[in-house]
This record gives structure tokens, C-alpha cells and sequence, in this order.
């Protein structure tokens, strides 16, 4: 058999496209836990500060304190920790766990929907309010 042969190029482009495929399901898989992990400290975060007087400034110190636990895992930044808190408080208003489409989806992703998705929201809220003339902020 000659290595140029037909065959063994047609077999060789499924085992690339056998490895590709796998390749993709490993990285989504990855994503998710990540999702998983994010929304699992964002709880962890909003419970705390509900239950003690630390604020705001426990952020800080949370950033730190991670990255020195974990040099070599990135997005453990204060200003990643306020966004995973955001992206938390935003969709557990609605869900009790990390939703699965929103798992499915990179976490650099999320972070550009979440202030599109806030900004529309309000958007409906203004157009609610100038169609009714009712002020969900208002009591009746």
C-alpha cells in the first residue's frame, strides 16, 4: 500500500475529523465545569455578604487570597469576581442552578450578553412604563 493512496487519505481525514469532534466535546465539558464552578463561588460570595458585614471590600481580599492558592488558574480578579457576581445574581433571581444553555456558553461570552441583556431589560421596563404610565418601582 502506497501512503498516497486514496484510501489511507480518506481514512486519515476521518481519524482527524474523529479527533476534532472529541476535542470540542472536551472543551465544552471544560466550559461548563467552569460555569459550575463560577456560579458555586458567586453563591458562596453572595451568601457571605448577606450574612456578614464584610461588603464589598471581601472582593479584594478574595481575589488575592485565589490567586495565590492558585498561580497558574486565571480569572481571579477583582474585576472577574464582581462580574461572576453579577452573572450570578442576574440568573439566580430565575434559577436555582446554573442554567444548561447558559453553561454551554464561553464565560468571555457571558460577560459581553449579560450588560446587553440588563440594558434591554430596562429598555422594556421604560417602554412598559411610558405604554401604561405605571412604574413598577411605584406602589399603586
Amino acid at each position: 500500500m502506497e501512503l498516497t493512496d486514496i484510501s489511507y487519505n480518506t481514512w486519515f481525514e476521518q481519524i482527524k475529523q474523529t479527533i476534532r469532534k472529541t476535542q470540542i466535546k472536551i472543551a465544552l465539558s471544560a466550559n461548563q465545569q467552569l460555569m459550575e464552578m463560577y456560579w458555586q463561588l458567586a453563591e458562596a460570595i453572595v451568601q457571605k455578604q448577606k450574612t456578614t458585614q464584610w461588603g464589598e471590600s471581601v472582593m479584594e481580599r478574595l481575589s488575592i487570597d485565589l490567586r495565590l492558592a492558585f498561580p497558574n488558574i486565571t480569572g481571579f480578579s477583582r474585576r472577574n469576581l464582581y462580574a461572576i457576581r453579577q452573572w450570578y445574581l442576574f440568573y439566580s433571581a430565575e434559577y436555582q442552578f446554573v442554567p444548561q444553555f447558559v453553561a454551554q456558553i464561553p464565560w468571555g461570552h457571558n460577560r459581553l450578553i449579560l450588560p446587553t441583556v440588563e440594558q434591554l431589560e430596562q429598555q422594556l421596563t421604560m417602554n412598559d412604563t411610558l405604554t401604561t404610565g405605571k412604574d413598577d418601582n411605584t406602589s399603586s
